[in-house]
């Protein structure tokens, strides 16, 4: 078992639903400075992906090169209606990630990360996480008391997201309010 961590990526949203910044340039910007930041402190496995077919800096060549970072893109996020949600592009990405990637095995965790933010006491926060079949996020009560799971940063093993989450995002769908979070509180 080994723990890796995946950073989701949506360089160009072209107008999907409930996405505030749409510039790619900032968004670029954000991913790229947290990318660095994470493979400046710490030694986890890293991968990223991609769901707008974005060519990653070559800067990050050497660590791909050395195999501490993998990096994947597909053209994901054009291939649903985006009044669904980006909750729908990121599920597509985690199921590319299981699909596609070098690095995952059946009995690993996956730290899975906004790729745009940076959570500086990650490593502090993964270390009170000990029971490898367990998922943890963190949970909240939404308006009308639904309950809701934050999808910035959670952590669960490989067979979590192959089977049960995944098998559940054909219910993903903004535009009739279940978002990814409520999917994943549910699961």
């Amino acid at each position: 078992m080994k723990l890796v961590l995946l950073l989701t990526a949506c360089i160009t949203p072209s107008g999907m639903a409930y996405t505030a910044l749409q510039d790619p340039k900032v968004r670029t910007a954000q991913y790229l400075q947290a990318l660095q930041w994470y493979l400046d402190n710490t030694n986890y496995l890293i991968i990223m992906c991609e769901n707008t077919n974005y060519r990653l800096d070559v800067r990050f060549n050497k660590y791909i090169e050395n195999g501490r970072l993998e990096y994947l893109s597909f053209n994901g996020n054009n291939s649903f209606d985006k009044k669904r949600g980006k909750g729908v592009g990121e599920s597509l990405i985690l199921k590319y990630v299981i699909e596609n990637s070098r690095y995952l095995n059946n009995d690993d965790v996956i730290l899975k990360m906004t790729g745009r933010q940076v959570l500086v006491n990650i490593k502090e926060v993964v270390e009170t996480c000990t029971n490898t079949n367990c998922v943890y996020a963190n949970f909240t009560k939404q308006n009308l008391g639904i309950m809701a799971a934050y999808s910035q940063f959670f952590i669960c093993p490989v067979l979590f997201l192959k089977n049960v989450f995944l098998k559940e995002t054909n219910r993903l769908d903004d535009s009739r309010f279940y978002y990814f979070e409520h999917l994943l509180y549910d699961s």
